[in-house]
C-alpha cells in the first residue's frame, strides 16, 4: 500500500466516514507522489487516496465514483468497475445513446450502423465529411506532394 505524507492530507477537507472527502487543491485533482523537481509521477488524488487505504486498483479495472463527485477522495465512495461499466453509469450524450439504441439524430444503434460503443456510422460519416470540406484547403498541398512522391516512386520501380 501507498503511504501518503501530511502535505496530501492538508489538501483534503475530511468529513464524516458516509461524506464526500472532497480534493481541494487544483480544479483537476492531480497530486505529485514526489515533488516535481525530482521528477515527480502526477496521478488523480483519488487515486492515490484508494492506493493508500484500500490497496492497488485490479488490473483493467478503473475507479467510479459512486457519489458523481470527481473531488472526492473518499475511498468509499469508490469502487473499482470496467471502463464501459464506468461509461454507462455517468451521464452524458454517449451514455444516453447506449442505454436507448438510437443516436442523437435518431438513427437506430444497431448492426452495421455501429462503429463503436453509441457511435452511428452515418453521424460519424457525416462529421467527418464536414471535417473534410472544412480542411480541404489546407490538405490540398499535402496531398499533392504525396501524389508527386508516390508518381516518383512507381516511375523508379519501373525503371
Amino acid at each position: 500500500m501507498l503511504l501518503l505524507d501530511e502535505r496530501f492530507w492538508s489538501k483534503v477537507r475530511k468529513g464524516a466516514e458516509g461524506e464526500c472527502w472532497p480534493w481541494r487543491t487544483g480544479r483537476r485533482g492531480y497530486y505529485y507522489l514526489t515533488p516535481r523537481a525530482q521528477g515527480g509521477k502526477m496521478i488523480y488524488a483519488y487515486r492515490c487516496a484508494y492506493l493508500a487505504l484500500v490497496g492497488p486498483v485490479p488490473k483493467g479495472l478503473v475507479l467510479d465514483h459512486l457519489c458523481r463527485n470527481p473531488a472526492c477522495v473518499n475511498p468509499k465512495h469508490l469502487e473499482p468497475v470496467t471502463y464501459r461499466e464506468n461509461r454507462l453509469r455517468g451521464a452524458g450524450e454517449r451514455t444516453d445513446t447506449i442505454w436507448n439504441g438510437y443516436c442523437k439524430l435518431g438513427h437506430a444503434i444497431e448492426g452495421e450502423n455501429v462503429i463503436r460503443a453509441g457511435t452511428c456510422r452515418r453521424c460519424n460519416h457525416a462529421a467527418q465529411r464536414r471535417w473534410w470540406i472544412k480542411n480541404r484547403e489546407k490538405l490540398k498541398p499535402q496531398r499533392a506532394a504525396r501524389r508527386a512522391r508516390e508518381k516518383a516512386a512507381k516511375k523508379a520501380r519501373n525503371t
